[in-house]
């Protein structure tokens, strides 16, 4: 996943589906499926679910930073 790429970079931004999200980050498609009914955004693209690259680094930003402050507590 490239830095460069989002909606203000002018590069088009990558789309993951569920299946591309949960090997990427090695766990279940239910486990994705989970998170989005959570803080993982996701957009429906002819009508098939898709994961924003933007959205995704959002998510593992986001959950890297619980965890660190849960480890420190």
């Amino acid at each position: 996943m490239s830095d460069q790429h989002g909606p203000s970079s002018g590069v088009p931004e990558k789309f993951y589906t569920i299946g591309e999200v949960a090997r990427l980050l090695s766990v279940s498609r239910t486990t994705v499926y989970r998170w989005r009914l959570g803080s993982l955004r996701a957009v429906r693209i002819g009508g098939v679910v898709r994961l924003s690259e933007s959205s995704l680094r959002e998510f593992i930003g986001d959950h890297n930073a619980r965890e660190k402050q849960a480890g420190s507590a």
